[in-house]
């Protein structure tokens, strides 16, 4: 039967959990490009067009669903350098260039953050429209209406407060897609000495004849990889080094031996 140690024992909850894990980003994308959807549905209700309601949800319609095409936090870590150099590049392309280093803090986190302030400036007119109607109830004399809209006064607090706790979170979310200089470096580094290591090893096998432009071709391939800043002929000089000091591996050698 279904009872909660079967389930646990069938694997369902590990297998959430590493499909949540790799996919929590493109779940809170989507839910939030819902959210700003239904939104903007509420504001084009017939006779009653919300234009501060519309605004805010194109934000957040905006916002998410770019983050989730432009973030994805699983994917390999260096992207190819842009086919156009900086320098040639026209704002356009240097202006999508940017928003895909950090999607979350420069596109989902601010256009969310500028719906909950419009949430907040709403609650604004919400209270002054409360208070006029107290008193449009007072000068009735309606008891009734004196008590019900008495007891609408504050409810605009709640909106205030659910907007700033909103805000607060989407901060943390953009800040979350930052790296620091630090670690971005080292990673880079690391990438870098391990990728020419891996282009050494395949490569340390190929006939002498062929070796020089296997050896260009792969030092190219690793040189329009974003993040590497070698140039094409200090690559090509520190495979070829790697490759002599394989030459001289006891392993190597050994393997050679063996299959001889």
């Amino acid at each position: 039967g279904a009872t909660p140690q079967a389930i646990h024992n069938s694997g369902f909850f590990a297998g959430a959990h590493d499909f949540l894990k790799h996919n929590v980003t493109s779940i809170k994308c989507l839910s939030e490009t819902a959210g700003g959807l239904f939104m903007i549905k509420a504001a084009l209700k017939k006779d009653n067009f919300n234009m501060g309601k519309m605004a805010a949800g194109m934000m957040l319609t905006t916002g998410w669903l770019s983050t989730f095409v432009l973030d994805k936090p699983h994917a390999p870590p260096y992207a190819f350098k842009p086919r156009v150099d900086a320098g040639d590049q026209n704002t356009g392309e240097k202006m999508t260039e940017w928003f895909k280093e950090n999607p979350r803090g420069r596109i989902a986190g601010p256009l969310s953050m500028g719906n909950n302030i419009s949430n907040i400036i709403g609650a604004g007119f919400e209270a002054r429209r409360y208070r006029a109607d107290l008193a449009g109830a007072r000068a009735s004399g309606n008891a009734a209406d004196i008590a019900h809209h008495s007891r609408k006064q504050y409810d605009y607090g709640w909106n205030v407060l659910t907007a700033c706790s909103f805000m607060v979170a989407n901060g943390l979310f953009g800040m979350s897609g930052t790296k620091h200089s630090d670690e971005h470096v080292a990673d880079t580094k690391t990438f870098t000495h391990d990728v020419l290591a891996v282009a050494a090893n395949m490569l340390c096998s190929v006939p002498p004849e062929a070796k020089r432009a296997a050896v260009e071709g792969a030092a190219d391939y690793i040189t329009n990889i974003k993040d590497v800043s070698l140039r094409k002929e200090e690559a090509v000089e520190m495979i070829n080094a790697r490759i002599e000091h394989l030459k001289h591996s006891p392993f190597l050698n050994g393997a050679a031996q063996g299959r001889a």
